[in-house]
């Protein structure tokens, strides 16, 4: 079968490069130029001909969630139209294009970064849940490689909302995700909106020790064990900040009710002065040599096969 695809979309307006700037489980990304405005975009191709039908369904709820967001919130990713080529069997959705890739690769590529950087980020990705959330949305898949930065602007924006869903309190068995940055009681499929706030100090803890949470377990049953058992991620104790340890402590708290709510997390202090704005975080040989290995597992997602 002939997988190619037209370079153009159907009215026109977007054209596509050959430059691939992403590849995730179901969809490749290519830098692509919108020639109304005169702008670099992101031409996201999925080809759904080998994909079940829950597969296809996550990619039509992301399309169609980011359409309902209608751009309203420069956190989120911005959203500019779809189509499908029957020809090839291709989605194609249009979105804007982060220039420098996920937050995971930017922090990993980066000799030295302050506290003052990190707060930079951590508040903008906050204000997206925020806006999620109140928009009664779960993103249920937050991690560093769902979140991208524009390097020139230091900017962040939260994309790969196809595990998102509206929120309520689920008890459906609807296992979805990636392990490490799963909450423990999302392995039951009793979770809500606090799955955000688990995910979000995960992704803290993995932007300020540059390590995958969990690298110490080589197989999913193992994070699952020690999640239910209320073990933290053995790199919790490389976190010398008190005020940083504290609120990752908070966030990936087992007990669901015990976390804050992000509108709480917004509020804290921490984020809103100028605190331990001078600490760097410097990549050490073993910070390098875990990222070579990260990881195994960090790239299964846990499918609801029910």
């Amino acid at each position: 079968m002939d997988n190619s695809e037209n370079i153009k979309s159907p009215c026109g307006r977007f054209l596509k490069s050959d430059k691939m700037v992403g590849e995730g489980a179901y969809k490749k990304v290519y830098e692509a130029y919108d020639t109304s405005i005169g702008k670099q975009v992101a031409w996201n191709s999925i080809f759904v001909g080998n994909l079940n039908e829950k597969d296809q369904n996550l990619i039509i709820n992301e399309i169609q969630t980011l359409h309902n967001l209608n751009n309203e919130c420069p956190y989120i990713i911005h959203f500019y139209g779809s189509w499908y080529n029957s020809e090839n069997e291709k989605i194609i959705f249009i979105t804007e294009l982060a220039s420098s890739g996920s937050i995971k690769k930017f922090r990993n590529e980066m000799k030295e970064i302050k506290m003052e950087a990190i707060k930079r980020w951590f508040y903008q990705i906050m204000k997206g849940i925020e806006f999620l959330h109140k928009n009664k949305l779960v993103h249920r898949d937050i991690k560093a490689e769902n979140i991208f930065i524009n390097g020139s602007t230091g900017n962040i924006i939260i994309g790969d909302l196809g595990l998102s869903f509206k929120i309520k309190k689920r008890k459906d068995n609807s296992v979805l995700g990636t392990p490490e940055f799963m909450a423990p009681e999302t392995f039951d499929g009793n979770y809500d909106h606090k799955i955000d706030i688990y995910g979000f100090g995960m992704t803290l803890l993995e932007i300020i020790t540059n390590e995958t949470p969990y690298l110490e377990c080589v197989n999913v049953p193992q994070i699952w064990k020690k999640k239910t058992k209320g073990v933290f991620p053995k790199s919790l104790n490389n976190v010398e900040n008190k005020n940083i340890k504290y609120i990752i402590k908070k966030c990936i708290h087992f007990n669901p009710k015990k976390r804050p709510e992000i509108e709480g997390l917004l509020s804290m202090n921490f984020f809103n002065n100028n605190q331990d704005n001078s600490q760097v975080f410097s990549k050490s040989a073993s910070e390098i040599e875990a990222s070579k290995k990260n990881i195994i597992i960090h790239k299964n997602y846990v499918k609801d096969n029910s």
